[in-house]
């Protein structure tokens, strides 16, 4: 293969910020491609362990390389590079269960339907309310990303968009986010390193890896962080305040140790454990409505008449209470598996596992909601808050998030066939519970699924991966306070099929294409949903979603130093789910209203990559995402759905940047490198957001004063923009504002 597409295909990895070394030597291994320590096969796609699952198509590989000359602190820090990916975040660190807004959630080309995965195990739980019971607006997706797993702990992640993996199921629209864990070497080795930063942040991170004198291979870690407070800056006035809750402490726990038994026989166990102690100031107060008169207002229109949106502007103050006096959340993750693989045939590996997946959450709203609350600010405040405050070890709410499971793999390769089936079961529960209410739910179901996959080498060039899907998602079980247990009957079978395509037209083109069958059971609370129509409460009646992806793009080189990509993506639903909020001056209330629905979503990726010299490395995207709804003919339905410029679709894209321009530019040579990383969101909504258009930057600077040791400065929103990425109808505009400017100066030391 010339050299030109090689070149052309690893400057793919650079957009998102990545950088390898200028003057790596180029070699061939069994036909395979390798640029320093990336490989890369025939098609130009990067290898990782786990690759061999993927079809082509349009997929990003982070490798832990990419981490360490960024930096990054968590999942969303390392994700956001990726062309396509959009981070929904309140702004802060702690999240609380069941409030969608203040997690930290993924979308890939405008689609929260997103599976994310670690080692191939799905972490998504398939009745959780974390997010949200069920797809109410802006809500579809399941996970909060930054509570997966601890970067320290990441080899890889993968980022494949659409349907650039069939075999991970018919669910994943947006697509699927694998993350790699790190495991041990064939040598004792180390890192270690401390930060420190803006309100008080500190970070400490020690890794530890090798092999004993047997055939047992170990990885552990250990992180601790926290900070005192954070800062914000305003997107009604544009000046700057202290995020009052935005406190946090982490502790995260990482092993996994692998037995070699025999060749292409290993044992592995692993266990990831994360906990945090965090304020939760759920919102930012609305300044212009912080004052005697609006603070009376306020008050009288919640207590007396419940007004809350735009019914009552300056609600939201309200949570400044609950920060001040002691409101937050706290969560306990405990993560383990145990892994026999039995085969590996050419990179296909067999494997039987076992896993188990245990969250804890808990938490409060401080001193809630008094109608005697003296005005924040004022003489009476500070001594009211001394008064009311509520420790952390009063907790008012209490969640359990629950799965256990077992997944079979079995790979083989059969002449120019690589046939791969993977089989899934498993249980997932949820269990809720408030105490000032006194309250009980609970939730499980359990799910079969499994899929069967061939990757076919037609010929040198070309390549044809057709699969099927197969998923049983069982009777929902639900539990009150007394014990009493009831089934929904929701239990389906369905059966889906993908084929995927890639051929290289020449050595410095590649083109690349797939279609998918979509199934999407609905989140559990969908199924039991009402809605109020003219008066009277009737069963939604929604159905499982289901649909067709289409995808196609195109993989460009020109000369040895730049490459071209374009990846088209459309996704019609006949079935979705559209579900909304509306403001009712009768009921003095939001009353939220669902259907099935007909949805188009496309979405465009066009991104430019190239090499400046020997040092310098440019890289340039253009994302843009749009859904189109529409009522089903023949249905009773409201009149939001009957166009394509109705209601929904107003309100489901405003919540989201119509086009994402990035662009990265990184230097590096032996001992320094240097990296700006640039974001300018446009289309905004100013129904939804302070602005219609958003810049924000990040700076990331890497010294290595000698082979093992560095120092760094990372700077997050070097433009200090005001800027928001949620919004919520219940507390308006600008509630959920990002950090402003913060540095970040550390310390690293490998052995």
């Amino acid at each position: 293969m010339k050299k030109k597409f090689l070149v052309a295909g690893v400057l793919s990895i650079f957009l998102f910020g990545s950088v390898a070394e200028a003057n790596s030597v180029v070699y061939k291994l069994q036909g395979i491609e390798v640029l320093g320590e990336r490989v890369y096969n025939r098609f130009g796609n990067e290898v990782t362990k786990q690759s061999y699952v993927r079809t082509g198509g349009d997929v990003q590989v982070i490798q832990r390389e990419d981490i360490e000359k960024h930096h990054d602190e968590n999942l969303s820090d390392a994700l956001k590079r990726v062309p396509g990916v959009w981070i929904r975040s309140p702004g802060y660190r702690g999240g609380a269960y069941g409030f969608e807004s203040t997690h930290s959630t993924v979308s890939i080309n405008g689609d929260e339907h997103v599976a994310v995965l670690v080692n191939g195990r799905r972490m998504n739980n398939n009745v959780s309310r974390m997010i949200s019971g069920n797809i109410g607006q802006g809500s579809r997706a399941s996970i909060d990303i930054n509570q997966v797993i601890d970067l320290q702990n990441v080899e890889s992640i993968e980022v494949m968009k659409g349907g650039s993996s069939s075999i991970y199921g018919a669910d994943a629209t947006g697509g699927v986010i694998n993350i790699i864990t790190r495991e041990g070497g064939e040598k004792l080795t180390g890192s270690l390193r401390i930060a420190n930063g803006t309100g008080g942040k500190t970070e400490k991170a020690l890794y530890v890896s090798g092999k004993t004198h047997s055939n047992l291979r170990f990885a552990l870690s250990g992180t601790v962080s926290g900070q005192i407070s954070s800062w914000y800056k305003d997107g009604d006035n544009g000046k700057i305040y202290q995020h009052v809750g935005t406190d946090y402490e982490e502790n995260n726990f990482y092993s996994r140790i692998d037995l070699d038994l025999a060749k292409n026989q290993t044992l592995t166990f692993s266990y990831d454990h994360m906990a945090l102690d965090a304020g939760w100031p759920y919102t930012v107060p609305w300044r212009k409505f912080l004052n005697e008169k609006d603070w009376k207002r306020v008050l009288d229109k919640y207590f007396n008449e419940f007004g809350t949106g735009d019914d009552n502007p300056g609600y939201r103050n309200l949570f400044y209470v609950w920060a001040a006096t002691g409101a937050y959340t706290a969560y306990n993750l405990n993560h383990s598996d145990v892994t026999y693989t039995f085969s590996r045939d050419r990179d296909l590996e067999s494997y039987i596992r076992l896993y188990r997946q245990n969250g804890h959450y808990r938490g409060s709203w401080g001193n809630g909601d008094d109608p005697d609350t003296p005005l924040p600010g004022s003489k009476e405040w500070n001594d009211w808050v001394k008064k009311n405050y509520q420790g952390r070890n009063y907790a008012v709410f209490l969640n359990k998030e629950n799965t256990k499971g077992m997944q079979f793999q079995f790979g083989k390769v059969y002449g120019n066939h690589r046939l791969l089936t993977r089989w899934e079961w498993n249980e997932a529960y949820t269990y809720k519970w408030n105490r000032k209410a006194k309250v009980y739910t609970g939730i499980s179901r359990r799910v079969l699924q499994g899929a069967v996959q061939d990757k076919i080498d037609l010929t040198d060039k070309l390549q044809l991966t057709p699969s099927l899907r197969y998923i049983k998602p069982e009777n929902i079980k639900t539990y009150d306070v007394k014990g009493n247990v009831s089934e929904l009957n929701t239990e389906k079978r369905a059966l889906t099929g993908a084929v995927a395509a890639q051929y290289l037209v020449n050595d410095s083109t590649l083109v690349y294409g797939s279609i998918n069958q979509v199934y999407v059971p609905v989140k559990p609370d969908d199924y039991v949903a009402e809605n109020e129509i003219e008066g009277k409460t009737v069963p939604a009646g929604l159905k499982d979603e289901k649909g067709v992806m289409w995808n196609l793009g195109i993989k460009k080189g020109i000369g040895d130093r730049t490459q071209i990509g374009i990846n088209y993506g459309l996704t019609k639903m006949s079935n979705a789910v559209a579900s909304y909020l509306f403001w009712s001056r009768e009921k003095k209330e939001f009353i939220e209203r669902s259907v099935n629905a007909r949805e188009d979503k496309t979405s465009l990726n066009v991104t430019l990559h190239h090499r400046i010299g020997n040092n310098w490395l440019v890289g340039l995207s253009y994302a843009y995402f749009n859904d189109v709804w529409e009522a089903q003919k023949g249905s009773e339905t409201d009149s939001e759905l009957s166009g394509k410029d109705g209601n929904v679709n107003v309100a489901i894209n405003r919540l989201r940047p119509k086009n994402v321009y990035t662009a990265n530019i990184s230097y590096v040579n032996d001992k320094f490198n240097f990296d700006v990383f640039g974001s300018y969101y446009t289309g905004m909504k100013t129904t939804a957001f302070t602005k219609p258009s958003f810049f924000v930057a990040d700076v990331n600077i890497n010294y290595n004063i000698t082979k093992n040791y560095s120092v760094y400065l990372n700077i997050t929103n070097i433009t200090n923009t005001a800027w928001e990425s949620i919004y919520d109808d219940m507390v308006g505009i600008g509630a959920f504002a990002q950090p402003s400017r913060a540095f970040m100066v550390g310390m690293n030391y490998k052995y």
